[in-house]
């Protein structure tokens, strides 16, 4: 690019020649930043092998929503290898070598009790979210249901209100929807005539 100068609209209507930035955006620096940031996790890190720094990273990010939502698809994607890794090493260990006082090496098998721990604890809940799910539709009885139902129809109609006036909402029949207007057929263990 040496040499080489591209036009750009300076102050008003004047343009002017400049030299085009060397040290700007590019789509190579994009994706090398996001490579290495889904690598590591580690943003200083991989501005540095993008050869961008950091504040011009997090500026983009503010401003970028694609490159934002690539940013945090890199990261979730980094958090996964990490994991792995590490669920790795707490099912089989990590191997140690043991050197003796006699010059001999031995091979050993060392499990760290604490990662295996810490890994449990972090997805005790998502083990249970079945059951929890299971629970809280058994714990849901249709009475309730047709109640929550009603208010939640009642603060539509307030919302429809709001927006579009009382005699609007009143020409579009939404003031005349209540409990027994709405099919409930659907909803597992409500009867959609009798409501219950």
């Amino acid at each position: 690019m040496a040499g080489r100068k591209s036009l750009a609209l300076v102050a008003g209507d004047k343009v002017h020649k400049r030299e085009p930035r060397r040290h700007g955006w590019s789509s190579a620096k994009e994706a090398r930043f996001l490579e290495a940031l889904s690598a590591t996790c580690n943003v200083t890190l991989a501005a540095k092998r993008a050869r961008v720094g950091n504040s011009t990273v997090y500026r983009r990010r503010a401003t970028d929503a694609v490159f934002r939502a690539s940013w945090g698809q890199a990261v979730a994607q980094g958090y996964a290898r990490l994991e792995v890794e590490i669920l790795e090493r707490a099912l089989n260990g990590k191997m140690r070598t043991i050197v003796h006082k006699d010059g001999r090496e031995e091979q050993s098998v060392e499990h760290d009790d604490r990662i295996a721990l810490t890994l449990l604890r972090m997805h005790r809940d998502t083990a249970r979210e079945p059951e929890r799910i299971e629970a809280a539709e058994a714990a849901i009885s249709p009475a309730e249901a047709l109640e929550v139902r009603d208010r939640l129809l009642m603060k539509l109609k307030r919302v429809r209100v709001q927006l579009l006036g009382p005699e609007k909402a009143e020409e579009d029949g939404w003031s005349a929807i209540g409990a027994d207007s709405v099919d409930l057929s659907g909803m597992p263990g409500i009867d959609g005539e009798t409501g219950e």
